[in-house]
């Protein structure tokens, strides 16, 4: 089975990067994390190469509102689900991408719509977060922040590390990583495409320690 390798070389590359092939599994190669093609309601890393810290949570959670509900994403949110990917991302992910991933994915819904998702797989005892956005229309309410939360919370038991790679220009996701207790761990050069050229992409890690 597919194993994740360690930092810096780190987690597959993703499906956004310079390599762009049809995802064929969740775990291919080229399925990896595309968090940073996310809007700034995401999630991201800044430059520097220190190591990942281990964590205990410590942070503060977001805070429940009645309007919101998270839950697997499930085959009749597929079509909101890709609507929301085409509104945030230069490289969307397709149809059959989401399809793939079902089993790690989760939506987030404001007032009964879908408006988020996040998908984070785990292999052992490392998991990787793929892809993770919240339609424009509906940032700026800590939805990013709730989805994140979300996924680190249903965990698989046996992971100790979190993989992501996220733009370097995406200011208000790399703050919301290291509030979760992210750290930069490496970097990949011209790994994201954007309307001007590309643009790098951060690989971040936040180990989880146990008492």
């Amino acid at each position: 089975g597919h194993q994740f390798p360690s930092p810096p070389t780190g987690m597959p590359a993703s499906s956004r990067g310079p390599q762009s092939p049809a995802i064929q599994s969740p775990f291919d190669e080229d399925a990896g994390p595309a968090a940073s093609n996310t809007p700034p309601n995401h999630t991201t890393s800044f430059h520097g190469g220190f190591p990942a810290a281990a964590f205990s949570p410590s942070y503060p959670q977001h805070q429940p509102d009645d309007r919101f509900n998270s839950y697997p994403m499930m085959n009749a949110d597929l079509q909101q689900v890709c609507a929301i990917e085409s509104a945030c991302s230069a490289s969307p992910w397709s149809r059959k991408q989401f399809e793939l991933s079902l089993s790690d994915s989760k939506v987030i819904e404001l007032d009964n719509h879908v408006v988020g998702f996040g998908i984070l797989s785990s292999v052992l005892d490392q998991a990787e977060l793929h892809n993770i956005a919240v339609h424009p229309d509906s940032q700026g309410m800590g939805l990013g922040a709730a989805i994140l939360d979300y996924l680190l919370d249903h965990l698989a038991e046996q992971v100790r590390s979190i993989y992501l790679e996220v733009r370097l220009s995406n200011f208000r996701a790399i703050r919301l990583y290291q509030e979760r207790g992210f750290a930069q761990v490496g970097e990949r050069r011209d790994y994201y495409k954007t309307e001007l050229g590309r643009e790098d992409a951060l690989l971040m890690c936040r180990q989880i320690t146990t008492d």
